[in-house]
């Protein structure tokens, strides 16, 4: 994980809404972030740290089958 422009908080929740894992995403640096998932579902991505105008559009989803 890392950006191109300012630091970001990388957050994965799981289909329950907590909070599964998170990272930092800051540019010139490479955070890794394994995670096994064990939980079948939908998964939220977001972006956890304040990071300018578009902060809050910072989300995406994905399954886990």
């Amino acid at each position: 994980m890392t950006s191109k422009d300012v630091n970001h908080g990388f957050g994965i929740y799981g289909p329950d809404g907590s909070l599964v894992s998170q990272v930092q995403a800051m540019p010139g640096y490479v955070n890794r972030l394994p995670v096994t998932f064990k939980v079948p579902g939908h998964y939220t991505l977001r972006c956890l740290e304040y990071c300018g105008i578009a902060h809050a559009a910072m989300q995406g989803e994905f399954d886990v089958r």
